[in-house]
């Protein structure tokens, strides 16, 4: 098992076109960097949230502990440490995992809670007594996006390159 929490996306269309890029590229270390960007910008916005959002909403008694000791119960994936937060939003992080390579990425977190639980675990998958909030996902829209990114890198190459079609 590895040491911190990551995500797997089974994207066969996005995956194909990647690996297509990369065999006449040879290297998607710029993009992939952009991509954790665009991730990293995309999670902040998950701490920013003002409501349940579109996770289910605490147990009354967590909205309680909350409430007293932060203030407010949301965003509801703003922890008591906000050792998460930093480590999704921010790649220099010391719990933050980015690492890159020419041919793939890795973004995810090693935070766990001040007795060491692995609370992004129970976060992103949910428990018996806890209800999974996601906060590492792939959706349509940053497919879009990510797909973009690897366009534009590909077509600058090609440019600098001189590649004829």
């Amino acid at each position: 098992m590895a040491d911190f929490i990551s995500f797997d996306a089974d994207i066969r269309s996005f995956e194909t076109f990647v690996n297509e890029v990369i065999k006449v590229t040879g290297d998607l270390r710029l993009p992939f960097i952009q991509i954790g960007t665009d991730i990293y910008k995309s999670n902040k916005k998950l701490f920013l949230l003002k409501s349940k959002g579109k996770f289910i909403d605490l147990a009354p008694s967590t909205k309680l502990a909350k409430t007293k000791k932060l203030g407010s119960p949301y965003p509801i994936l703003r922890g008591f440490t906000g050792r998460l937060e930093k480590s999704i939003t921010k790649n220099t992080d010391r719990n933050a995992v980015f690492e890159v390579s020419k041919t793939s990425f890795s973004i995810g977190t090693r935070a766990k809670s001040k007795k060491g639980f692995l609370y992004p675990l129970a976060l992103q998958e949910g428990t018996r007594k806890m209800p999974a909030r996601p906060f590492l996902f792939i959706d349509p829209p940053r497919v879009k996006r990510w797909t973009q990114i690897i366009r534009n890198h590909f077509d600058d190459r090609y440019q600098e390159e001189g590649w004829t079609s």
